[in-house]
Parts: structure tokens; C-alpha cells; sequence
């Protein structure tokens, strides 16, 4: 029986250019910038986290898996967004970008280096968290499938097993690995050598800025 891997990947990507070398921000100002580009009624308390706020510390350690950058001494982000829609990351880099905090963005979380979740030059930062980006819909009849970022290697192969016995994917081995992160890195797998890297089998992607969808 033949088997197809072929996947249409919906990836939500940044690029953002940050003029401002400090960042001058704090909860409330934030929360408000937010509010004037994320139409209502979204509950913006529920989607931002700051240190102050009492789930801040459970989001930052939902997926960091490098234990080294989660010591006292190590810098935590200003703020963590938990967007639900796209409106929301938007806002997020309109926002980040005009309270100068670079954004880190965060998929599964399998970032050993800490890239996604740290700053390098030890500069006030965000995260933009995607656990929340995660539909996975496969369309058998044409052996596709749209990806948001934030969902996992594991709930892929899932939902592709659901929605058929003959399709598959060719990908890494971890369930938790964050697909955004994975296929922008170019995505190895055990089936490399027949259906070559992860991101070889995207047909299309979604590159999100803060005003356009390309």
C-alpha cells in the first residue's frame, strides 16, 4: 500500500525590527496597548502574565526544558503572552515592539539552548507563548494537513492516524516537541533519508507580521 507524506504547515513566524536599545514598560501600559489592538471581549488577564501575577512562574516553566535557565539568578521575561487567536500575537509584537521588549517566541518548549524563553544580551524581553496555537486538521483526500505552531509533534501524528491509516509524516521522534520549532529548524526524523527534512514537505506557511498574513 502506497503511503503519501505530504503536509501544508500553518507556522506563525516574527519578524520584527526593534528601534529602542531600553525597554519603559510596565503591567498596565502594556495591558493597555494590548487592549486598543485585541477587539473585545477577550479577558486580556487571562493572556498576559507579568511576575507580579499569581500563574506567572506555572507558564514560564510549562515547557522550558533546559533547568539551567530557570535559576534565581537567571533573567525572567517582563511579560509572557498566551495568545488564543492570531489578533493576539499581533498585538503582541505591535505592542512589544513599541514598549521596546524583543520577543522570544515559544512552541514545545524543547529549546536547549534557552533561546525561546531567555535573553542573550541581557536586555527586558517577552515571550510570546503559542501552547494555545494548536489546531491540527488533516485532509485525507488530499494527504494534507494544516499545523498551527504551538501544537505538538505527538497530537500531529495523532490526528493524521485518526484521519487515516495510510498517511504519515516525516518528523522527529519526541510527541512534545512544538512543530513551529521543529520545522523552522528544518525538522530530522527517522524517515530522513527516503522523505528527506520535515520542512521539505511544506507546501505552504503562514508568515504573520504585526499589520499583514503573508
Amino acid at each position: 500500500m502506497s503511503m503519501n507524506y505530504e503536509l501544508s504547515i500553518l507556522c506563525v513566524i516574527f519578524f520584527c525590527i526593534f528601534t529602542s536599545s531600553s525597554a519603559s514598560c510596565d503591567y498596565h501600559s502594556f495591558l493597555y496597548c494590548l487592549s486598543v489592538h485585541i477587539p473585545p471581549p477577550t479577558n486580556l488577564s487571562r493572556i498576559l502574565y507579568s511576575p507580579e501575577s499569581p500563574d506567572y512562574s506555572t507558564v514560564l516553566l510549562s515547557s522550558i526544558r533546559n533547568l539551567r535557565f530557570v535559576t534565581p539568578s537567571r533573567q525572567k521575561p517582563y511579560f509572557i503572552v498566551t495568545p488564543t487567536n492570531i489578533s493576539h500575537i499581533q498585538a503582541s509584537v505591535i505592542c512589544g515592539r513599541k514598549h521596546g521588549l524583543p520577543i522570544r517566541v515559544r512552541s514545545g518548549g524543547h529549546d536547549y539552548e534557552g533561546l525561546s524563553y531567555r535573553s542573550e544580551d541581557g536586555r527586558p524581553f517577552l515571550i510570546v507563548d503559542l501552547a494555545n496555537i494548536r489546531s491540527v486538521d488533516v485532509d485525507p483526500t488530499t494527504a494534507t494537513a494544516w499545523v498551527q505552531a504551538g501544537a505538538t509533534l505527538g497530537e500531529l501524528y495523532y490526528t493524521i492516524a485518526e484521519n487515516s491509516r495510510q498517511l504519515g509524516f516525516p518528523a522527529g521522534i519526541c510527541p512534545t516537541v512544538g512543530v513551529g520549532g521543529h520545522l523552522t529548524g528544518g525538522g530530522f526524523g527517522t524517515m530522513l533519508r527516503k522523505y528527506g527534512l520535515a520542512a521539505d514537505n511544506i507546501w505552504m506557511l503562514y508568515l504573520l507580521t504585526q499589520t499583514e498574513k503573508y
